[in-house]
């Protein structure tokens, strides 16, 4: 049996998690308990909080995959100059 990597692991962790948030979230009906809360907070535009995460979050994975493709360059270019040296 091939062994996963840590990567994949992660990945199964992260999506397990996603999906248990998922059903909870459906079965306590999350979205429209906080739609009825923020409502009274329509002044400060609190009902936008959503949108506003969802944007960072993305922001967060791009800013993680350019550190990623950051370390994968100057990982390849040290082992390059082991090569050479």
């Amino acid at each position: 049996m091939a062994m996963l990597s840590n990567s994949s692991k992660d990945l199964m962790v992260a999506l397990g998690f996603s999906l248990v948030a998922l059903l909870l979230a459906a079965y306590f009906d999350a979205n429209e308990s906080f739609i009825e809360w923020s409502a009274q907070y329509e002044e400060i535009e609190l009902d936008e909080l959503p949108i506003a995460a969802a944007a960072i979050a993305l922001a967060m994975a791009w800013f993680s995959w350019r550190r990623w493709r950051d370390l994968t360059l100057a990982q390849h270019a040290l082992k390059q100059r082991l090569i050479e040296i």
